[in-house]
């Protein structure tokens, strides 16, 4: 929300990507979100994309260029991210 506000104050027309600024696989996403609240993450099994049976085709890497949204607030790490969500949710 804070972002949205910003850039609706004076950003310029376009595409603006407001993701956030770690790149990550599922596999290591996953595993540090398991880790941040506590749970075994050796419990998650990795396995190849080509395994799974997604209805539509993903791309094996969807990481989002969030340097033009930057200029009005900072993406968060991932690692942050986990930390604030698991405060707000008092986990």
């Amino acid at each position: 929300q804070q972002c949205l506000a910003l850039m609706a104050k004076g950003a310029p027309g376009g595409i603006y990507h407001t993701a956030g600024a770690t790149a990550l696989s599922r596999l290591a996403m996953a595993q540090a979100v398991a880790r941040e609240f506590g749970l075994d993450a050796d419990l998650i099994t990795p396995i190849r994309s080509e395994d799974l049976t997604w209805l539509a085709k993903r791309p094996l890497d969807a990481t989002l260029d969030v340097q033009k949204v930057s200029r009005f607030q900072r993406p968060l790490a991932f690692p942050e991210a986990l930390v604030r969500l698991r405060q707000a949710l008092a986990v």
